[in-house]
């Protein structure tokens, strides 16, 4: 789960913070996980306070600009079958939980709007 969340937070900072060479972005994950052992909650804000650390020690030179991401990934349309092989439950939850503009409970809001289900 650590891990996981490292990756998940680094990505997120990555993509809309800053990057630099694959080096300084090293740096900035060691320091993030020595940072993590100590206590501090793993979230974005945590690599910005490793890079910061590293600037104010002169171990990195600052970063210029966010990793470059392609344009938004396509959204997948939940289709009749694929929402009938889903067991009940899972549908309920995830309806509850995925409320997202275009995200499942759109997209099951609009199966039953068309009488597809």
């Amino acid at each position: 789960m650590f891990d996981n969340q490292i990756d998940y937070f680094a990505v997120q900072w990555l993509t809309t913070k800053r990057s630099g060479t694959d080096d300084e972005n090293g740096a900035v994950l060691a320091r993030v996980h020595a940072l993590a052992q100590r206590g501090f909650p793993i979230c974005v804000a945590l690599f910005e306070r490793a890079y910061v650390e590293l600037l104010s020690e002169e171990a990195i030179e600052p970063f210029r600009e966010k990793l470059a991401v392609d344009a938004a990934p396509a959204v997948h349309s939940l289709t009749v079958e694929e929402y009938r092989s889903i067991p009940a439950a899972v549908i309920a939850k995830r309806y509850m939980r995925e409320r997202a503009p275009g995200g499942f409970r759109d997209q099951v809001d609009s199966l039953i709007k068309r009488g597809l289900v």
